[in-house]
């Protein structure tokens, strides 16, 4: 039987950096940060790591669902055509961020173990520091309640 259990989740608001496109820096988180980040995070206990995208991918060797990861990407020409599909969105302020990163764990201190590891400042983050503009992040903490079964979240009790 599976038992619920509450997991840290530490959401991150980033804008780009001004010398990318919308673009390059989509492509770039996608394709180059996530690589370099996955199996850094499930090293230090971060079960599940979300930018946010349609396509989802698993944290090798981790105990989470197929949509470990996926991506969340806030590129203008989506929040256009979503103000064309549902007007009454233009007269709201909208969040001005280029991507969220999410990351769910056992406790916060997960993310800071992490941070210490010598692979961080070595490679993630100057590749942090050329994607994002760290004076204008935002955050938000809160929990997930999860299912947990032979180890591993499952996505209901049972």
């Amino acid at each position: 039987m599976a038992t619920k259990q509450r997991l840290v989740k530490l959401s991150l608001f980033a804008k780009r950096k001004s010398h990318l496109t919308e673009d390059e820096f989509h492509r770039h988180w996608t394709e180059k940060h996530r690589a370099l980040v996955l199996d850094w995070l499930a090293r230090h206990g971060i079960v599940k790591y979300t930018q946010r995208q349609r396509t989802a991918h698993r944290i090798p060797g981790r105990h989470a669902p197929a949509d470990a990861v996926g991506q969340y990407h806030t590129h203008s020409s989506a929040a256009t055509a979503a103000i064309a599909d549902f007007p009454a969105l233009g007269g709201l302020k909208k969040l001005d961020f280029d991507g969220v990163g999410e990351f769910l764990m056992l406790d916060a201190s997960c993310f800071q173990k992490a941070r210490e590891d010598p692979y961080y400042e070595q490679f993630i983050l100057p590749d942090e520091n050329q994607l994002f503009e760290w004076e204008s992040a935002q955050w938000t903490v809160g929990w997930e309640e999860v299912y947990i079964k032979d180890g591993k979240i499952v996505e209901e009790e049972g």
